[in-house]
């Protein structure tokens, strides 16, 4: 049985023969316990006057805060795991060597964020992408212990999700689109991605293929030459109905004495201690967890199931997002429809995700379901697991 990992709304899964089980991250639980030893030693500076005249808000809750895990990767036989985790204060890479079990930290940083984690198959190297401070995005990477994070792209551009060429210990693969920012230097538009491949060791950047009308995702070569890609629609990032803003219009006058309400409530407590109403009304709505951003696009997991009318693994995007083998003559063929994720295997299968269920497409064609999940962001295939997953049941 094919045995894999898989990434859904920020939690880490494995697949194996015992069945599905998340993946505990004793990093992010240390997080949080830092956090609560933090507010506790600090609880006198929000209490009474001062911490109004101070400015101090409501205590977040560390259960609450976010930790999300941002990427997976295959390892080998060493290291069953790598992946990368982020909440608002840190980002780290961390390996497992026994699904979840022996969780080592190899880098984590306040400052940078790392995700689309690759590993080389063979080296002892790794290849990401590098969120830079001007909201740019640069491929970068480091050595297998996690240290000498170098980026190899710059420019005003997304430059994500790269995977090393087969056969190539310098050479890498990835999508990239250009960011438009308007004259305050705000992103307010991004171009289509396409498919551009790099050379670490001379810096050559080579784009491979670009479409004005589609984005093209997650691009990986196979051992014989041919590329995959998941390809889409482009636009939908920056098309506005008008009735919206017609809508945002109309709204304006209610907007802005919202604003107003909320600035003098604000002194009203800092300097009084109480708020202008004593009733705050309905907590705040949370953030639907049904919506997904999937490689900058939103996309409404919870209305795409109620159109499924029921089916047992509704597709979470629409069949417009088809994954594609293109051979070295400029051949396309479209070999799966509705894909959000994929991973090559070696053994020429390819292991897939509409969103609900992780699938495995055969070299001759043939799709089996292997497991059901909610909102799927990403899948990958595990190497060097079988011991492993046996020393753990034995144990």
């Amino acid at each position: 049985m094919s045995q894999f990992a898989f990434v859904a709304q920020g939690r880490l899964y494995v697949q194996t023969p015992r069945g599905v089980r998340e993946v505990q991250s004793h990093f992010g639980d240390s997080i949080r316990q830092r956090e609560q030893e933090i507010q506790q030693r600090n609880a006198w500076k929000r209490q009474g006057v001062t911490g109004r005249y101070m400015g101090h808000g409501p205590e977040v809750d560390p259960a609450e805060m976010p930790i999300h895990v941002t990427s997976v990767a295959s390892g080998n036989e060493h290291e069953q795991l790598l992946y990368t985790l982020e909440t608002p204060a840190i980002c780290g890479l961390l390996r497992s060597l026994r699904f979840g079990e022996d969780e080592q930290r190899l880098w984590h940083s306040n400052e940078r964020r790392i995700t689309d984690l690759c590993r080389h198959p063979s080296e002892p190297r790794f290849a990401c992408s590098m969120r830079n401070a001007n909201d740019t995005a640069s491929i970068a990477t480091m050595n297998g212990e996690g240290s000498n994070l170098q980026a190899f792209t710059e420019g005003d551009s997304a430059d994500i999700a790269p995977r090393w060429i087969p056969g190539s210990s310098t050479r890498l693969v990835y999508q990239s689109a250009g960011l438009a920012r308007n004259s305050e230097g705000i992103i307010c538009g991004l171009g289509p991605y396409g498919v551009h491949e790099i050379d670490t060791e001379s810096g050559q950047i080579e784009t491979i293929i670009e479409d004005p009308n589609r984005d093209l995702l997650t691009p990986q070569f196979d051992a014989a030459g041919a590329l995959y890609f998941i390809r889409r629609p482009y636009g939908a990032r920056t098309s506005w109905p008008w009735w919206k803003t017609v809508v945002d219009v109309l709204l304006l006058p209610l907007r802005l004495l919202q604003a107003v309400y909320g600035f003098l409530n604000f002194f009203s407590t800092l300097f009084t201690g109480k708020p202008l109403m004593t009733h705050s009304g309905p907590p705040g709505k949370p953030m639907d967890a049904g919506r997904m951003i999937l490689w900058g696009n939103l996309v409404d997991a919870r209305k795409a199931i109620r159109k499924s009318r029921g089916a047992d693994a509704p597709d979470l995007v629409p069949k417009s997002w088809e994954l594609v083998r293109r051979e070295a003559n400029g051949t396309e063929t479209v070999l799966v429809r509705s894909v959000v994720s994929y991973d090559l295997q070696t053994d020429g299968s390819i292991l897939y995700t509409n969103g609900s269920a992780v699938f495995r497409r055969a070299p001759n064609g043939s799709v089996a379901q292997l497991a059901k999940h909610s909102f799927i962001q990403q899948v990958v295939g595990l190497v060097g697991t079988d011991n492993a997953e046996e020393e753990t049941a034995n144990g």
